[in-house]
């Protein structure tokens, strides 16, 4: 079921890829991306592409720092990169890398499951909450920049702000939940999978897990300010190389629409298609077009934007060869110490 799940959404995320490219001047595509100096180019947004890896493994080796869990910043940096490059090329960006980042910790360092997995889920609880809050602003800037009438545009941004506060309270619901009754029994009630043989097995550990989690909120005010603002500022990070990308376009426009942007690219990761196939390139010739930048520079921007993400997914599975052979390699010293130790005997 889960192959012919991928399978359909390949084939409608190529679909939407050729659509998005048969509605625009390809030469003009071409035109554009002509204007990149690529060595400079490619030394920025690189730069800040993996600034923004470096951010967000800081947030969680923090985070695991929290819970009296001392990790060498390196390897989580390699793991954090792995669980990347999966999480882009599945069909669900936003959660296809973590059981990968789960099983590669749970192989590199003597952390207990209970660590890692509480670790992940609040790096991921807080990475939402975060990508919510630009998501909601960038679609603001977008009702702000809409041409519609005075009325219209009261009721859309009343319908935004009725939004926000519905996103406020979901989060408090979500607080509650996390502190009281705990997020995965939670969500495994709803899912009618806590009555199951599997689970029942494993409620001890997960009342474990919860309390890890709940636990975070009540430590030191200062370590989870710090979290939260390394959120903010990888996420800020990211929409900065994405106005460079426009730059390097030699096209200009304002820093506040480039929240927009980011907000239809959010978008577009929502739907259940590989590495956002179609989506990405749909939704930038939508919003370019939008804001007088022509299609053909929106689709210039994703390509872009596609490439680096390709590039970096690359990068990620080439270290998670490289990380597979050294746990080989581990189990293969392993398995000759005890043979060592048999023929001593």
């Amino acid at each position: 079921m889960r192959k012919i799940f991928i399978f359909i959404s390949l084939i409608l995320g190529v679909g939407l890829f050729v659509f998005a490219l048969k509605s625009v001047d390809l030469s003009e595509v071409s035109q554009i991306l002509s204007k990149i100096w690529p060595f400079k180019f490619l030394l920025i947004l690189f730069s800040f592409f993996l600034a923004q890896i470096f951010v967000s493994t800081y947030r969680w080796f923090c985070i695991l720092k929290t819970q009296g869990v001392s990790l060498k910043f390196y390897p989580l940096f390699l793991i954090k990169f792995v669980g990347f490059a999966f999480s882009y090329l599945t069909p669900v960006v936003f959660f296809g890398g973590e059981p990968v980042r789960y099983a590669l910790l749970r192989e590199e360092t003597k952390a207990p499951p209970k660590h890692i997995i509480s670790s992940i889920m609040l790096d991921k609880i807080i990475s939402f909450f975060i990508s919510v809050f630009y998501f909601l602003f960038g679609i603001f800037i977008f009702i702000v920049y809409f041409p519609t009438t005075f009325i219209t545009k009261i009721l859309v941004i009343g319908l935004t702000i009725l939004a926000t506060s519905l996103g406020f309270l979901i989060y408090l619901k979500l607080k509650d939940i996390t502190l009281k009754k705990g997020i995965l029994s939670y969500i495994l009630k709803k899912l009618y999978l806590s009555n199951t043989k599997f689970f029942q097995r494993r409620e001890n550990s997960i009342k474990e897990i919860e309390t890890e989690i709940a636990e975070f909120f009540h430590r030191k005010p200062k370590d989870v300010l710090k979290i939260f603002l390394l959120g903010f500022f990888e996420i800020f990070l990211m929409i900065f190389s994405f106005w460079l990308v426009v730059i390097f376009l030699d096209k200009y426009l304002a820093f506040l629409k480039i929240f927009a942007i980011n907000s239809m690219i959010a978008l577009a990761g929502t739907i259940p298609l590989p590495a956002a196939l179609g989506s990405l390139e749909v939704s930038q010739s939508f919003i370019f077009d939008f804001f007088g930048l022509t299609r053909e520079t929106g689709i210039a921007f994703s390509l872009i934007f596609r490439g680096i993400n390709l590039l970096f997914a690359f990068i990620g599975l080439s270290l998670f060869s490289y990380l597979q052979l050294r746990i080989f390699k581990k189990k293969i010293l392993w398995f000759c110490k005890k043979i060592a130790k048999l023929y001593e005997k």
